[in-house]
């Protein structure tokens, strides 16, 4: 099946976001289109994956899918620890040289210090302690061992991976069956069981493409998925800040799964936000921004990215990090809008997205070569 460049477009823009709001002591992720939805970035480059490897894998043999999903997970498990290694090189070597870290990286430091160093590598090299954001592609693996599952009930039938996600999901966020890091005692940020669920949503938009469903091309179904997300910018802009009531939710959101805006539990207004986003990219097409992913040039820089999401991704994953404890530094001597501090933040942006554009042209040793094939409509 042809490459659906949209999908590569909107995976290539999944990952800048992605980067930028990594960066979690500067003032880029401010501006980023994460602030002003109860989703982001995450959610729809999980559920794209999801699409993604349903159009890869969902028609070859069971047995054959099954090998190159788990061969899949092996490849994710060494670029992982390609991660985690270097990111415990940088921070490692930044207290080293000033003692000063960020609290999130001091505590992993901490943990390593007052633990013996054979358990330490042993809870991190078997997802038990993540490291940066080492998290993710543990998601991932376990996401590409289901796998096989989820796109052999998608294959009979477009929806049938959807009940016993949903019903995980569901399970997970009533029960809290959120694990936490075995060294620093944080909760995982992407929890594997609540986040089963988006990315099914993703196996199952694969298999209704691959199988000719049509989207529904509703007005009112459109106007409450634009309302909903509109909806929210207004609340977040002009509504909450005056509304006592409001604050408190937005102070509590990520402790709640039914009723809140857990990223962790993948809450149910949350997951709602990223369908109505996934829902009105497929059926407005020619809406505006919409469209400018529909048409975008298969040779175009966010194309070229999202046909190299894993090596792009490690490589923002370490970098942030290490932006992260630049800003730190300099927003300890020089303040946090000083010059200097906006100043760092800007180099590493801009050279980390260039970097990043550089890597998406060349061949890297876990993905396949960049071949540019022929468009294919997401919707029948």
């Amino acid at each position: 099946m042809s490459r659906i460049h949209s999908i590569d477009a909107a995976r290539g823009l999944c990952l800048l976001n992605i980067f930028i709001n990594h960066i979690t002591l500067g003032f880029s992720k401010e501006i980023s289109f994460s602030k002003l939805g109860l989703s982001d970035a995450a959610e729809i480059f999980v559920l794209v994956s999801g699409v993604s490897t349903y159009l890869f894998y969902g028609t070859l043999q069971i047995e054959a899918m099954t090998l190159g999903l788990w061969r899949r997970a092996i490849r994710l498990y060494f670029v992982n620890a390609i991660i985690v290694l270097s990111t415990l090189g940088v921070i490692m070597s930044i207290d080293h040289f000033t003692g000063d870290l960020k609290i999130f990286d001091q505590d992993i430091v901490d943990a390593l210090r007052s633990n013996e160093v054979e358990r330490s590598l042993w809870l991190i090299f078997s997802f038990q302690q993540s490291v940066g954001y080492s998290v993710v592609l543990k998601l991932y693996m376990y996401f590409m061992l289901l796998c096989p599952a989820l796109i052999w009930l998608s294959s009979r039938t477009w929806w049938y991976s959807l009940p016993p996600a949903v019903l995980i999901w569901a399970v997970a966020g009533q029960f809290d069956l959120v694990p936490r890091n075995s060294l620093t005692g944080e909760p995982f940020a992407l929890t594997i069981l609540p986040w089963t669920l988006i990315f099914t949503c993703g196996i199952a938009l694969g298999a209704a493409i691959k199988q000719g469903v049509e989207v529904p091309q509703s007005r009112f179904l459109k106007i409450l998925a634009f309302a909903y997300v509109l909806g929210y910018v207004v609340f977040v802009t002009l509504i909450a800040p005056h509304w006592p009531a409001a604050i408190d939710w937005f102070a509590t959101r990520n402790d709640h799964f039914w009723l809140g805006g857990s990223k962790t539990y993948q809450s149910p207004l949350r997951l709602l936000h990223a369908l109505s986003l996934v829902y009105l990219f497929i059926s407005c097409p020619g809406a505006p921004l919409i469209r400018l992913l529909h048409q975008a040039n298969p040779r175009g820089f966010l194309c070229r990215m999202g046909r190299r999401s894993l090596p792009i991704f490690a490589f923002g994953a370490v970098v942030s990090v290490a932006a992260d404890e630049a800003l730190f530094a300099a927003q300890h001597f020089f303040g946090a809008r000083s010059l200097p501090s906006i100043a760092v933040e800007l180099v590493f942006v801009a050279l980390g997205i260039a970097a990043m554009i550089a890597i998406a042209d060349r061949r890297w040793p876990f993905q396949r070569p960049n071949r540019i094939v022929a468009e294919q409509p997401i919707s029948p």
